[in-house]
């Protein structure tokens, strides 16, 4: 049924009519394995194509069977499951009504722990994730089934519920092991070639991940912030810290540049350790334990230098000079420009660019800086 991995089942190709042909007119009971193989390993393949005659002759065939085998007489059993195109919907909610795991479809034949990749049991996942993510409980077995069962797609699908309802609902601590659990499977979603979608994910499954990644974003830039000005800008009495934790949702990339002992430092932190090597960049010609934090809000770049007394760089992105922090190794010069040294280019109210002074005259930076913010950012 089908002559090898390379190439789908005759029932799925030009041949298909004729395959249905000689099932009818030579059927053997044995058939029955092979063909429900096939049926879990490209249940949405299947039921996408037109007409629904081979998930027909396989009901009518396992419906008819005579004999005693316990695999086909289970089949016969649970054959609502298999003979309509809801059937894993159906399969996750029986098992979820008995309060059962969602590995507990491996325990019920013909399913297996091989079947890697098989469309039914990604369909059935994805179906049981959405009946059990209020259940912060079975979180971590959920993440496991999917990692254990190594589908991309169906990660996708399946993750991004959990994902939005931990950030609305669960508390820090479950939130922090579905956050970091999931970053560790499919990486930092800073890496736009791991974060992106799938293209047969539908409108809203795009969405859904996009909120996630969104959010997983919002919770590592957190954790980033947190290190930084705790253990790299140890200087303000946290007042940098707390105002780019109230920016949080608005920032959409953040980089770290500094020099080997910097980098050293963010690696010894459990909290970002397993993340740095995207979000950190060398730093040439900068002094003696000088390190820049880089935040993209928008159409904005703000550099954020640790050491103390030093002014806060914001750069408009589409203009030559602004420092292009996709790139692995900046100058100092490259993030504090010398144009910027310029007394008329301090950041204020009429500049939309500039260096901003972290100094309470007039009133406190953090009013002024958020008045400049509500101005051109309009957040």
């Amino acid at each position: 049924f089908q002559p090898d991995k390379k190439h789908p089942p005759i029932l799925l190709s030009n041949h298909g009519i004729k395959a249905l042909r000689f099932l009818n007119q030579y059927w053997f009971d044995s058939m029955i394995t092979p063909l429900m193989n096939i049926l879990l390993k490209y249940w949405r393949t299947i039921w996408a194509s037109s007409g629904d005659d081979f998930q027909t002759i396989l009901a009518n065939k396992i419906k008819q069977y005579k004999g005693k085998r316990p695999s086909f007489r289970n089949l016969q059993a649970n054959l609502r499951f298999f003979k309509t195109r809801t059937g894993p919907t159906l399969f996750a909610d029986n098992l979820h009504s008995q309060t059962k795991s969602i590995n507990a479809i491996y325990d019920i034949p013909p399913f297996s722990r091989s079947m890697h990749g098989y469309e039914y049991i990604s369909e059935y996942a994805v179906q049981y994730i959405r009946l059990a993510r209020g259940l912060d409980t079975k979180t971590l077995a959920i993440l496991k089934f999917l990692e254990d069962f190594g589908c991309t797609f169906t990660y996708q699908r399946g993750v991004p519920p959990l994902i939005i309802h931990a950030y609305r609902a669960s508390s820090p601590a479950d939130q922090e092991t579905l956050f970091r659990e999931t970053i560790r499977i499919m990486g930092d979603p800073a890496d736009p070639v791991k974060w992106r979608p799938a293209p047969d994910l539908q409108s809203e499954e795009k969405n859904d991940f996009e909120k996630a990644c969104n959010i997983l974003n919002e919770w590592l830039t957190r954790q980033y912030i947190d290190v930084f000005f705790e253990k790299i800008a140890l200087d303000m009495n946290n007042r940098r810290k707390e105002f780019w934790r109230s920016c949080l949702k608005y920032i959409n990339t953040l980089k770290v540049y500094g020099n080997v002992n910097h980098k050293y430092k963010l690696l010894e932190d459990t909290r970002i350790r397993d993340f740095v090597s995207l979000r950190f960049g060398r730093l040439i010609n900068g002094k003696k334990d000088e390190c820049v934090l880089c935040c993209c809000i928008k159409n904005y770049l703000f550099v954020e230098v640790n050491q103390k007394n030093h002014a806060l760089y914001v750069y408009k992105r589409d203009r030559y000079y602004c420092p292009n922090i996709a790139k692995d190794e900046l100058t100092i010069k490259q993030l504090k420009i010398d144009y910027f040294s310029n007394a008329e280019m301090l950041l204020k109210i009429e500049k939309d660019e500039g260096r901003f002074l972290h100094s309470d005259q007039p009133k406190p930076w953090e009013y002024r800086l958020r008045d400049w913010m509500q101005v051109y950012l309009r957040i």
